[in-house]
């Protein structure tokens, strides 16, 4: 199933902290109150989480809360949209969740 959420306020802070919906943690494959690694690429000045890390890709852990730090180029993908704002776009299938900056 993929689901699109537009939601004003999802939004990144200055120094990189998102704090993802339950609806996404949900698409990322997460259990309730218990943190995850999630990898996360950028393709398509599009930022993709992925809940399926394979062993070779670098993982960035998100608290059982949904918050978590994005770093280096994930972050000036978000930082060239307007307000440092993005909606999501999520797949139960694949275990993904995609942050497009708008």
């Amino acid at each position: 199933m993929s689901l699109e959420v537009k939601n004003k306020r999802l939004k990144m802070s200055p120094n990189g902290v998102i704090t993802l919906p339950v609806s996404a943690r949900k698409a990322l494959g997460m259990t309730v109150n218990k943190p995850a690694d999630v990898s996360v690429k950028v393709s398509d000045n599009k930022v993709i989480l992925s809940g399926n890390p394979s062993k070779r890709d670098q993982t960035w852990s998100v608290s059982k809360k949904g918050m978590f730090t994005l770093k280096q180029e994930a972050k000036k993908v978000l930082e060239n949209g307007e307000g440092r704002h993005y909606w999501l776009d999520l797949d139960d299938k694949n275990k993904q969740a995609v942050l497009v900056p708008y």
